[in-house]
């Protein structure tokens, strides 16, 4: 089944609060969601948009997305458990 695409903010909102905006649309066109998809996103969006907003403008280029702050984390995790099992 074919789903409208996301228009770049309601990606870029998405990606504020999940981490793959795409995969969560598609959910929400096939789960059979009872107030149905499109009212599902436009809720998650009129939810986030304020803070993904503030958010961009006082971080500007310093701003990660959901993904990118998960990876990050990931990476430090992983730098932490190399450093506890080989000392320098």
């Amino acid at each position: 089944m074919s789903h409208r695409s996301l228009t770049d903010l309601e990606r870029a909102v998405l990606a504020h609060v999940v981490v793959d905006p795409d995969a969560w649309w598609e959910h929400a066109c096939t789960c059979g969601i009872s107030i149905g998809p499109e009212a599902a996103l436009s809720a998650k969006v009129s939810r986030w948009a304020p803070e993904y907003v503030n958010e961009r403008n006082r971080l500007g280029s310093e701003y990660k997305t959901r993904a990118e702050v998960e990876e990050a984390q990931a990476q430090l995790r992983s730098s932490r458990l190399q450093i506890e099992v080989d000392p320098v």
